[in-house]
């Protein structure tokens, strides 16, 4: 006896969640900065839910992004869904998916020796099922990544200068000063700058 015929039920939009983070803050950047990802992926999902529904969603336009008219009449239906998404989450005992998915972080060489090993040991507890990639450069090439959407977050030595980046403290280190037993200032309890600055160095 042949088997019933299964007829498949409407396909899912996808990545509805991201596009809505993007309309509202009017950037792929800052969306993506809400939604721990990358600029590319939050392209990557736009393009994608675009191919879906054969339209285009925003007009891109020197950085900056509005939405076209089909992407307000998307917009509208999209805050609807979530909407009823987190109804059935709360319906069902307040249920809520797990943090999972790709981080990629940057960071200059001393934070990624002295700090990012436990951050990460400390992060992996916390969001086992989130993936986290993280690559090792100089400070500028870190705040070029963020700058780019390349990385998320950068672990740098020095306050960020461009006022596109937001920069906080999460540490401090301590410099110091080696010198060979039979030196001149061995022994000394203080070395003034002026005086430090007429001896031969050896400084990374």
């Amino acid at each position: 006896m042949a088997e019933p015929s299964v007829t498949p039920g409407p396909r899912e939009l996808p990545h509805l969640a991201t596009f809505a983070r993007a309309a509202e803050r009017g950037s792929f950047t800052d969306a993506a900065a809400d939604l721990g990802v990358t600029q590319a992926a939050v392209s990557q999902r736009i393009a994608s839910l675009e191919k879906e529904l054969r339209v285009s969603l925003f007009n891109r336009r020197a950085g900056r992004i509005a939405l076209t008219a089909a992407g307000e009449r998307l917009y509208v239906l999209a805050q609807r869904i979530l909407a009823l998404h987190e109804e059935a989450r709360e319906g069902l005992g307040g249920v809520r998916p797990s943090v999972a998915g790709d981080l990629a972080l940057a960071a200059s060489s001393v934070p990624a020796e002295c700090y990012l090993p436990a951050l990460l040991s400390s992060f992996r507890e916390k969001f086992p099922e989130v993936h986290v990639r993280a690559s090792v450069g100089d400070s500028s090439s870190v705040m070029k990544e963020v700058t780019k959407g390349i990385a998320s977050l950068g672990l740098v030595g020095q306050k960020a200068e461009k006022q596109s980046l937001e920069s906080d403290a999460i540490g401090t280190d301590t410099l110091a000063l080696i010198l060979a037993p039979g030196h001149a200032l061995a022994g000394r309890k203080s070395i003034s700058l002026a005086v430090l600055a007429r001896e031969p160095l050896i400084s990374r």
